[in-house]
């Protein structure tokens, strides 16, 4: 048995994962790499469907290794973090290498759901049933962690999605009948809260996954609601959009959402199998994959991450593998990557709702 933060004795540890991440230039792949695949993108313009088809090309990453890969996340260097249902975190260096395996502290409950990697290189966890925040020094050793169940200030219900702030700020997503956000400091101090749940807007409904735009917006997979919504720092409604459905624009089950370095929302669908892309006004663009195990399709996936090259990842559950899309098919636009909550573009979002309207106003202390 080994501690948090060791390398793990799996026989993927250190194992190469040649041409990933950095995947856009390098697709040959080999050991547990799937080979890549070229097939149609959807248009813009074109109807979406569950069954969109494969994205124009796509590689699987962690064949075998994982199982039920929960989340991912991207630090600058063009690590992959990925999260999976045996509370487990594989760190995946720039020139695919499985550098380490982190454990968290206690694996009896398993299913953490939600991972991020702050803009100091420190390792967050959304550690679901243990209902707390754990993090981790960027060589996965356990620093500091907070929470415990419950519905008061700091007390987590089931805590599904963490993102920070570049001040430090924390914001933690739970669900389970006290549906909110709190923020924190970085050190755990409880700083207030926001959202109630509900399906009026800035209500919520299993919030699953959350994102920092740059310019200060923060935005929410309101999963149960099918649609994303948009909040100020402060936890001010601004914007939603999404409506349940198969359809452009519609969303089934939207799990987790991210910001692509060009300033595309790109958000996961469970209930879809598939990727949708919106623009900053919350404008449908366009969306990728399906059902299905073969390459290039999807099987309820939980977790995206935007790379800094550009590339999306993502967490392909129930196929036990991550699903990558180099930057040419996944982003419209080229730029390069920053961690969720990183500098990038700059002008709020505008969605179907009236900003303020029955939301939660500021964030409670």
């Amino acid at each position: 048995m080994h501690l948090p933060g060791e390398i793990a004795g799996s026989p993927a540890a250190g194992r190469a994962f040649s041409g990933l991440p950095r995947i856009a230039s390098a697709l040959a792949a080999a050991g547990l790499v799937a080979a890549a695949v070229a097939a149609s993108q959807i248009a813009p313009s074109a109807p979406a469907s569950p069954d969109a088809g494969p994205a124009a090309c796509t590689a699987a990453i962690l064949s075998g290794a994982v199982y039920n890969p929960r989340d991912a996340s991207c630090d600058p260097d063009g690590r992959i973090f990925v999260l999976d249902r045996t509370a487990r975190v594989f760190v995946v260096g720039a020139d695919g290498v499985i550098e380490r395996i982190v454990d968290m502290p206690e694996k009896r409950n398993g299913n953490p759901q939600g991972i991020c990697v702050s803009g100091s290189g420190e390792l967050y966890v959304a550690d679901t049933h243990c209902n707390r925040v754990l993090v981790f020094s960027p060589r996965g050793q356990l620093v500091r962690s907070w929470g415990s169940y419950g519905d008061g200030p700091g007390q987590f219900r089931y805590v599904t999605s963490v993102a920070v702030w570049r001040d430090g700020r924390v914001y933690a997503a739970e669900y389970g009948g006290n549906d909110r956000i709190q923020v924190f400091r970085e050190d755990g101090t409880w700083l207030g809260s926001f959202g109630r749940r509900g399906s009026e807007p800035g209500a919520l409904d299993r919030p699953s996954g959350l994102a920092l735009a740059p310019c200060g917006r923060l935005y929410v997979a309101d999963s149960c609601n099918h649609r994303i919504q948009v909040f100020d720092l402060e936890g001010r409604f601004l914007s939603a959009f999404g409506r349940r459905g198969a359809g452009a624009g519609e969303l089934n089950f939207p799990w987790d959402v991210d910001i692509t370095p060009s300033g595309e929302v790109v958000v996961v669908e469970y209930g879809n199998h598939r990727l949708s892309w919106f623009g900053r006004n919350g404008d449908f663009l366009r969306s990728a994959m399906g059902p299905g195990k073969e390459e290039g399709m999807l099987n309820c996936p939980w977790g995206v991450a935007a790379g800094p090259g550009g590339e999306v990842y993502v967490a392909d559950t129930c196929n036990d593998r991550i699903v990558a899309i180099p930057a040419s098919d996944s982003d419209s636009r080229s730029g390069h990557g920053r961690p969720r909550g990183g500098p990038g573009y700059s002008d709020a979002g505008r969605g179907r709702f009236p900003a303020g309207s029955a939301g939660t106003g500021s964030f409670k202390r």
